[in-house]
C-alpha cells in the first residue's frame, strides 16, 4: 500500500502513517541515530532515510534499477548495504560514526559519491 505505519505496541494503536509513493520492501533502524531507512520498489527503486518520530524524508538514495529488496548496516553502523532485483549490492558510506548523522551531500573522505561501489551477484 506504499505506506510506513508506526504502531504503539502497548495499545495497538497506529500512531503515524506515511505514504512513501513507492512499494516498501524493507525497513531498517539506524543504530547511530533516530532514523529509519526504507527500501523501495515499484515506481522509484530507491532507499529513503526518514527522521523519527516526525517521519520526514531526509534523503533519497538512487542507483538500483530494480526493487531494493534487502538492507543491512555494517557492524559499526556507518555503512548501509542494499541488495536489489538488478542483482547488485551497493555499499553506501552514509552515516558518520562521530555524530550518527547522515553525511551531508554525500561528500566524505572516501570520495564524492554516496554509492561507493556496486558488485554483481551472479
Amino acid at each position: 500500500d506504499m505506506k510506513i505505519k508506526i504502531w504503539n505496541a502497548s495499545s495497538g494503536a497506529c500512531i503515524k502513517t506515511v505514504n512513501t509513493g513507492s512499494q516498501v520492501c524493507s525497513l531498517l533502524w539506524s543504530s547511530l541515530s533516530n532514523e529509519l531507512i526504507s527500501s523501495n520498489g515499484f515506481r522509484k527503486c530507491q532507499l529513503c532515510v526518514w527522521s523519527y518520530p516526525k517521519m520526514k524524508k531526509i534523503k533519497e538514495l538512487s542507483g538500483h534499477t530494480s526493487r531494493v529488496l534487502y538492507t543491512d548496516l555494517s557492524p559499526d553502523g556507518t555503512t548501509l548495504i542494499s541488495a536489489a532485483g538488478d542483482e547488485t549490492l551497493r555499499f553506501w558510506d552514509f552515516f558518520s560514526a562521530a555524530n550518527g548523522r547522515p553525511n551531508s551531500g554525500g561528500k566524505n573522505k572516501r570520495g564524492p559519491s554516496l554509492g561507493l561501489s556496486a558488485m554483481f551477484m551472479r
